[in-house]
C-alpha cells in the first residue's frame, strides 16, 4: 500500500493562535491541551479570551479539521479529535496542533482511524523530544511521518467498516455512561442535595489518608518490567471506576523501586490533559510519577464515597495546577485540598449501593472489551493492506 508523508496529505499543519486564556465564557471558546483528551472535541473543556469572530478569522476551524496534541506527557503525544462543528465556532488555541487534509488525496475520517494505530505511534516516537514531564514533536519532524494511503474510494470502505464496529462499541459506552450518571444522582441525592454538602465537616487529604506519589523503575532494566503487578500510568485512570489491568506490568523488583499501593486507594491524576482523573485501585498496584494516589484511612473514609468526592476536585485541582504548558499540581497542594467527610456509616450506604451497579456495570465493559479487540484486528488489516484479502480469493 502506499504511504503517503503528512506534509503531502495534509493542505496545512499549524500551530494555534497564542494568546492568553482563562475559564470565564467571554467571547469565542479556545481549544486548550484537555480539549480533546477524551479522543473528542470536549465543548466543556475549553478557554476564553474575550475574541471576537473579527479578531481571530484565521483561527476559526473549519469542520473535518483534526487537532492533534503536540505538546504533553509521553503516553499523551499524538492524541488526536476530529472537529465536526460543534461548538459552532471554535478557536484554534496554542499547544494543540490543527491538520487541515488535502481533500483530492486524503479523507479525514480515515486519516484520523490511521493516526490512532499503534503503527502510527511507532512511527511518531523516534522523532519525540522528552523532557522532565513533557515531550514534544515538531511540525516539521511530524510532516515526514507516512500514512497508509489507498484510493479516496477504498478510504471511505475503511471508515464504514471501522465506523460500524465504533457505533456499537459506543451503543456499550452510553450504557456505562447511563449507569455512571445513576451513581453521580445518588451521590448527589445523597451528599448533596439542599443544605447537606455544607452540614458535613470538610478535611485536608492528609488527614483522610497517606498520599503517594509514584514512581516509575528505571526502563533500561528490564528485569523490572513485564511481571505479574499492575503498573498504572494516567491513560488508564479515569475510564472507569475501578483499575484492575494495565498495558505495563512490573516484577515485584520493579513494584519495589517505588511503592506497592493497596486495593481501595483512590488514584488521582496530577499532570497534564487528564489532570483531574480519578479512579480506584481494585487491586494492589504501582503507578508512575504522574499519579497521586491516596492510601485511605478506613476508620474515617469509604473508597467508594472518596471516588466521587474526589470526582468533585477537578475544578480545585485546576485552580492549583501551576501556570505553565503543562499543568501540574504539587503533593504539596494537593494535599491540602479539601473534601466534606460524612459520618462513616452514611458513606458505607452508599457504598453498597455502588456495589450493586458495579454489578450491573461489569457486562457492558464485557462486551466493550471483546468489541475493541474486534475493532483492532480489522483495524491492523485495514492499514496493512489486508482487509479485502477475501473478496481477492473469492
Amino acid at each position: 500500500m502506499k504511504m503517503l508523508p503528512l506534509g503531502e496529505g495534509f493542505a496545512s499543519i499549524r500551530n494555534g493562535m497564542n494568546i492568553k486564556q482563562d475559564k470565564s465564557p467571554r467571547g469565542l471558546p479556545i481549544t486548550r491541551i484537555e480539549t480533546i483528551s477524551k479522543g473528542v472535541v470536549d465543548p466543556n473543556r475549553v478557554g476564553y479570551a474575550g475574541l471576537e469572530r473579527e479578531d481571530c478569522r484565521d483561527w476559526i476551524l473549519q469542520e473535518g479539521d483534526i487537532l492533534f496534541s503536540h505538546i504533553n506527557s509521553v503516553e499523551h503525544i499524538a492524541k488526536c479529535a476530529i472537529y465536526r462543528g460543534e461548538p459552532r465556532e471554535l478557536v484554534h488555541g496554542m499547544n494543540l496542533l490543527r491538520l487541515r487534509v488535502e481533500q483530492s488525496i486524503l479523507d479525514p475520517n480515515y486519516a484520523i482511524h490511521a493516526m490512532r494505530t499503534p503503527e502510527f505511534r511507532a512511527r511518531i516516537m523516534p522523532f519525540v523530544n522528552r523532557a522532565v514531564n513533557q515531550a514534544s514533536i515538531s511540525i516539521g519532524n511530524l510532516k515526514g511521518v507516512s500514512l497508509p494511503a489507498p484510493s479516496l474510494e477504498e478510504q471511505a470502505r475503511v471508515v464504514n467498516l471501522l465506523d460500524q464496529v465504533d457505533s456499537l462499541r459506543d451503543q456499550r459506552r452510553k450504557a456505562t455512561t447511563l449507569l455512571n450518571d445513576l451513581a453521580h444522582s445518588i451521590f448527589f441525592d445523597m451528599f448533596e442535595e439542599g443544605t447537606r454538602s455544607t452540614k458535613w465537616p470538610r478535611m485536608p487529604i492528609s488527614d483522610i489518608g497517606e498520599v503517594v506519589t509514584g514512581s516509575t523503575p528505571e526502563t533500561s532494566n528490564a528485569s523490572y518490567f513485564d511481571g505479574p503487578i499492575p503498573f498504572a500510568t494516567p491513560a488508564e485512570i479515569g475510564k472507569e471506576w475501578l483499575v484492575r489491568t494495565t498495558s505495563r506490568t512490573l516484577t515485584s523488583s520493579g513494584a519495589a523501586r517505588g511503592r506497592l499501593i493497596p486495593s481501595g486507594s483512590v488514584l488521582v491524576t496530577c499532570i497534564g490533559a487528564s489532570l483531574g482523573n480519578v479512579s480506584l485501585a481494585e487491586v494492589p498496584l504501582a503507578t508512575n510519577q504522574q499519579i497521586n494516589s491516596v492510601v485511605l484511612n478506613g476508620s474515617i473514609i469509604d473508597s467508594w464515597y472518596a471516588l466521587f468526592a474526589f470526582k468533585k476536585l477537578l475544578p480545585d485541582l485546576w485552580n492549583a495546577s501551576s501556570s505553565t504548558t503543562l499543568p501540574i499540581v504539587s503533593k504539596r497542594k494537593f494535599q491540602s485540598l479539601q473534601i466534606p467527610v460524612p459520618e462513616i456509616s452514611e458513606q458505607r450506604k452508599f457504598g453498597s449501593v455502588m456495589s450493586r451497579l458495579k454489578r450491573e456495570m461489569v457486562p457492558h465493559h464485557d462486551q466493550i472489551s471483546v468489541l475493541d479487540e474486534l475493532f483492532t484486528a480489522l483495524q491492523q488489516r485495514a492499514f496493512s493492506g489486508t482487509l479485502w484479502d477475501h473478496e481477492a480469493t473469492a
